[in-house]
């Protein structure tokens, strides 16, 4: 009788850091969702700067 106490008190605590790890997984997926969407539109803005850049040099090369 005790084991069986035992045995049902160990699956209890196991199932809910069962629950507990998967809702992690879950929110750790997600944040690197939106840090690769983070990343993402930096480096879309960066390239923009970089264009705004060439466009400047070639217009300076020009007036020489």
């Amino acid at each position: 009788m005790v084991e069986f106490i035992i045995v049902m008190v160990f699956i209890i605590i196991f199932s809910i850091a069962v629950a507990f790890g998967t809702r992690g997984i879950k929110t750790t997926i997600l944040n690197m969702k939106t840090m690769q969407e983070q990343q993402g539109e930096l480096i879309i803005q960066q390239n923009g700067e970089i264009i705004e850049l060439l466009h400047e040099i070639s217009e300076q090369n020009k007036i020489k």
